[in-house]
């Protein structure tokens, strides 16, 4: 299933490479989500798995935080099910808080 949401991207991690002969290739987008307001007040960072390198090499060339469209993708293995971003749209960057 496809999915679309819309967010605050504060940051990308993203690592390609073999360690110990296997191919890896992970990657984590940062985005911004509100508290649960029974248990706390504000917002905290979460990180969301990319689909692919591309993905966060989509944007490295943007200024960070900004505001995006994000599409995801439902994928699941036999023990569990997790959304992926298979495609970040930037629309503005906003500027940081301190």
């Amino acid at each position: 299933m496809k999915y679309f949401s819309e967010g605050l991207v504060l940051g990308v991690a993203q690592f390609e490479g073999v360690i110990d002969g296997e191919k890896i290739d992970s990657n984590s987008v940062f985005v911004q989500v509100d508290i649960d307001p029974k248990s706390g007040k504000g917002f905290r960072s979460v990180a969301r798995k990319a689909e692919s390198a591309d993905v966060v090499k989509s944007v490295l060339h943007n200024t960070f935080p900004f505001e995006a469209t994000f599409e995801l993708t439902e994928m699941a293995s036999k023990s569990k099910e997790q959304l992926v971003i298979t495609k970040i749209t930037p629309k503005r960057a906003v500027p940081k808080v301190a």
